[in-house]
């Protein structure tokens, strides 16, 4: 039903463009044909028919090249499909025709910080925040992009700002988040990533990250519980059993939890090397625990017949 209402539209304009000219010539705007193909381009995007959503992209392309909405809609769905190099394209059109738009400036600030190109980044973003200086998009991308160039000082200054204005903004707890966790301030980190959780609910990544903050406060329990709540979600997740096995090898020292945490590891991953890995260690340390408590007793015992039961020297009296 999706691919004829799609073919529908591609032979709709085909026939009617979306500008038509009047008795003198000049181009007038078609709106609700532009709307409705535009729409339709949204839709097909959400619902995950990319291929579908992009014939029809490339048609309106065709039929409408200096039309911002849709190289604005291009963008938006290249990007859903992994295609950054053409969605960076299609959004510096759209800041071409729209040189106003905020948006495509604060997605080249997002699409050049995922290729890691920090300078760029910070570019697009500084332009965003120039057009408008209030703007929650602008000023989240580049407190972002400072934080991926681990320029602190200037991205306190934005985190600051916007903590200011949108106190119980989800995102803008997780940047505060993300500052404090880079300055080495644990308590306040893990403050703002509770608020977050709170705010956008369970969350596999930010439980985990959770639990990694617990882990360096030296609370391998409470770790352990965030990682338990992360299992609720993914039962399956590989990283989260992963995570909970090292905790209690390496931070609670349960030698035996830990070997059964691998080995439900490796009933989920049967090639784990991590997991064998950990269960060989694992058992090593046992035995090594072992001896070390057996030499423990020893000296221990040998200490205590030194004390209470050493013959008495013959010329003592």
């Amino acid at each position: 039903m999706r691919l004829i209402t799609s073919v529908i539209l591609l032979l709709t304009l085909a026939i009617c463009p979306l500008h038509r000219c009047d008795a003198s010539g000049s181009k007038v705007a078609e709106p609700s044909a532009a709307s409705i193909a535009l729409g339709e381009v949204e839709r097909l995007t959400a619902a995950g028919s990319f291929q579908n959503a992009r014939v029809l992209v490339d048609k309106l392309l065709l039929a409408s090249p200096d039309d911002a909405r849709v190289h604005l809609a291009a963008a938006s769905l290249f990007r859903k499909m992994g295609l950054n190099n053409l969605a960076i394209a299609e959004y510096k059109l759209v800041n071409k025709l729209n040189p106003q738009h905020l948006e495509p400036l604060a997605a080249l600030s997002e699409l050049y910080l995922e290729s890691l190109d920090i300078d760029q980044s910070l570019a697009f973003a500084r332009l965003a925040v120039a057009l408008n200086n209030e703007s929650k998009e602008a000023r989240s991308a580049l407190a972002r992009a400072l934080l991926a160039g681990d320029r602190l000082t200037d991205a306190d200054k934005e985190v600051s700002h916007l903590l200011r204005r949108f106190p119980n903004d989800q995102e803008t707890l997780l940047l505060a988040y993300r500052l404090n966790r880079k300055r080495g301030s644990l308590m306040s980190a893990r403050a703002f990533l509770g608020s977050t959780i709170k705010q956008a609910g369970p969350n596999p990544q930010l439980l985990y990250e959770l639990a990694e903050l617990l882990e360096m406060a030296g609370d391998c329990h409470g770790a352990l519980d965030s990682l338990d709540r992360l299992l609720t979600i993914q039962p399956d997740s590989l990283k989260g059993r992963t995570k909970i096995a090292s905790i209690l090898e390496f931070s609670c020292h349960d030698y035996d939890a830990a070997i059964i945490e691998y080995r439900k590891l490796l009933k989920l991953d049967p090639e784990s090397v991590t997991a064998e890995a950990g269960i060989e260690r694992c058992q090593s340390k046992k035995n090594d625990l072992a001896f070390e408590l057996k030499v423990l007793i020893h000296h221990l015992i040998n200490a205590i017949n030194e004390q209470f039961f050493q013959p008495r020297n013959k010329h003592s009296d």
